[in-house]
C-alpha cells in the first residue's frame, strides 16, 4: 500500500481526547472509597429520610426508610459504574466509528475511480479468462458502492460536544427517578418509562426532586466540585437546572426551556 493511500486510511483522533476523558475518569468516585452512613441509622440520620418520611407515611412497612438508603447506595454504585464505562468507552467507540466511515469513504471512491474499467483491457493485459470474472466483480462492487451510499447518507460522526457532559450526574438522575422517584411519588410500575418520562414529571415536581437529588448525593459523599474544580453549590439548584436541560425531563411547553441549553 502506498504512503499516500495510508494517509487515507488512517484515522487519528483529536488532540487532547484521551487526557480529556482521563481527568473526567479520575474525578468519579471509585467504589472502594465510597462510604455512607450505616443503613441502620436512627431516622434523620441521612439526607433522604424526611422524603421517606414524607412521601411514605402511608406505608406499614417498618423498613421503609432503610430501604430507601439500599435503593439510594445501590443506585450510587450504578451510577459510578456507569460513568467510569461511559468515560472509558466511549472515545474508543467515536474513534472506531470515525475510522470505519472514514475506510467506507475511501472504498467508495476506488470504486467509483474503477467503475469505467473496460473488461476487455483486463484481459489483454493478464492471463486466463479474466474478463468474464471483471465483469462479475464489477457488478457486485458496483452493488456494493450504491449500499455504501445509502449507508453515508444514513449514518453520521455525532459532532455534539461532550466537554460539559457529566456521565455521573446523568445516571445517577435516570437511576434515581425510575427506582426511587417513581416509587415516592407512588406511580405504578406499569406504567411504560416513556409516559413517565413525557406526563411524569411536572415542571411542578421538578425543584422536588432535585432537592431529593441532593439529599442523596450528600448521602453518598458525592463530589461537591466538578472535574475542572468548579463548585456545584447550591446543589438543589444544581440539579434543577439539569433538570431543566436534560433532554429526557424537559417540556418544550415550559415557559423556561431553552433550545441551547448546554448540560452544565
Amino acid at each position: 500500500m502506498s504512503a499516500s493511500l495510508d494517509r487515507l486510511v488512517e484515522h487519528r483522533p483529536k488532540r487532547g481526547r484521551k487526557a480529556y476523558g482521563k481527568t473526567r475518569r479520575e474525578h468519579v468516585p471509585k467504589l472502594d472509597d465510597l462510604r455512607v452512613p450505616n443503613i441502620d441509622a436512627p431516622v434523620g440520620a441521612w439526607a433522604v429520610d424526611r422524603f421517606g418520611e414524607e412521601f411514605l407515611h402511608d406505608s406499614r412497612d417498618p423498613r421503609r426508610i432503610p430501604n430507601l438508603r439500599v435503593t439510594v447506595c445501590a443506585e450510587g454504585y450504578s451510577a459510578i459504574q456507569t460513568a467510569i464505562g461511559h468515560l472509558e468507552r466511549w472515545p474508543n467507540y467515536r474513534r472506531m466509528t470515525g475510522r470505519f466511515i472514514a475506510d467506507l469513504k475511501l472504498i467508495s471512491h476506488l470504486i467509483e475511480r474503477n467503475k469505467d474499467l473496460d473488461p476487455f483491457a483486463v484481459l489483454m493485459a493478464s492471463s486466463g479468462r479474466a474478463s468474464d470474472f471483471t465483469e462479475q466483480l464489477q457488478e457486485g462492487l458496483e452493488t456494493v458502492h450504491t449500499k455504501i451510499k445509502n449507508y453515508l447518507q444514513a449514518c453520521k460522526v455525532k459532532i455534539e460536544s461532550r466537554r460539559n457532559r457529566d456521565p455521573l450526574s446523568s445516571a445517577f438522575i435516570m437511576g434515581l427517578f425510575e427506582n426511587c422517584w417513581c416509587d415516592l411519588m407512588h406511580w405504578p410500575q406499569s406504567v411504560p418509562h416513556s409516559v413517565i418520562f413525557e406526563k411524569q414529571l411536572p415542571r411542578s415536581q421538578r425543584r422536588p426532586f432535585a432537592r431529593f437529588l441532593a439529599a442523596a448525593w450528600r448521602d453518598l459523599d458525592f463530589p461537591l466540585t466538578d472535574h475542572r474544580g468548579q463548585s456545584r453549590e447550591p446543589l438543589e439548584d444544581w440539579f434543577a437546572d439539569r433538570l431543566r436541560k436534560d433532554k429526557r425531563f424537559r417540556n418544550l411547553l415550559d415557559d423556561d426551556f431553552e433550545a441551547n441549553s448546554v448540560d452544565t
